[in-house]
């Protein structure tokens, strides 16, 4: 199903064709509309079986299409159940533009930014599509200066301990550091990334 998504994505011209407005202004998808989600990309990452050259070059064409069909929509898309909306994990497909001056202004935004390459690297053609790759090569920048952590707010930080941390106790700026500096090397290296210098 989610390699179906992503070949039948290719079909859309624009976000229109899969998805509509009400008259509040509420994006939501179109009934039957295929467009992949977090979900479905989530699916590859963590699975084998799909793994064939063809496949990966469906993938990769798929993604890239999505990227241009998304990469200037600032919108939110949900789905609309009767007469009320639910909010499905759409895919974060602005993730090459996303800056960490920028994700300083939400406190979720950290965990939601380093969610995405933490788990992207498994599904193994990240470096072939240029948006993704400006994606890593950005968290590697952050994380060979040691920004991933210094542009952090207390906020960010706090959420980030209270959702994704490893580390029981962060009473000392160790745990810390390891706790943040982990989840961006291990995306590094899932993504085929040369960590051993770092």
């Amino acid at each position: 199903m989610a390699l179906t998504y992503l070949r039948d994505s290719l079909e859309h011209k624009t976000i229109d064709d899969f998805s509509t407005t009400n008259k509040k202004g509420i994006r939501y998808y179109k009934p039957d509309a295929h467009f992949p989600g977090a979900t479905h990309i989530g699916i590859l990452c963590s699975t084998q079986s799909w793994r064939t050259p063809e496949n990966y070059e469906l993938v990769k064409k798929s993604i890239i299409h999505c990227i241009e069909l998304m990469k200037y929509v600032d919108v939110y898309i949900t789905f609309k159940a009767k007469t009320h909306f639910v909010g499905p994990f759409n895919f974060n497909w602005q993730l090459a533009g996303s800056k960490i001056e920028n994700v300083q202004r939400d406190s979720y935004a950290l965990v939601w930014w380093l969610r995405n390459p933490d788990g992207l690297g498994r599904l193994g053609v990240v470096r072939d599509i240029p948006d993704f790759k400006a994606a890593y090569d950005y968290l590697y920048d952050l994380v060979i200066s040691g920004d991933l952590l210094n542009k952090q707010t207390e906020m960010s930080l706090k959420r980030f301990r209270d959702i994704i941390a490893i580390e029981d106790s962060w009473r000392s700026e160790k745990s810390v550091f390891c706790d943040v500096f982990f989840h961006g090397l291990n995306a590094l290296n899932n993504a085929g990334y040369e960590i051993s210098d770092i």
